[in-house]
């Protein structure tokens, strides 16, 4: 997740396309300290530990609706 420290716009393209799953996708600030990572879906909140479980999610979700 380091990368998205560093890169807002690859935060942001990662933000859309989880928006397009039907996920909310939020991040804590870089300058706390280690970035945790969470995801909103079906109206609860989940802790994930990388950017790769975010997209499986993702992909696991628009596959479940699709």
């Amino acid at each position: 997740m380091s990368t998205l420290t560093q890169l807002p716009k690859a935060w942001a393209t990662l933000q859309a396309r989880a928006a397009l799953a039907g996920l909310a996708v939020f991040r804590t600030d870089p300058s706390d300290g280690p970035v945790r990572l969470f995801v909103q879906h079906g109206g609860v909140m989940h802790e994930l530990r990388s950017i790769d479980d975010l997209e499986a999610l993702a992909a696991h979700v628009a596959q479940q609706a699709g």
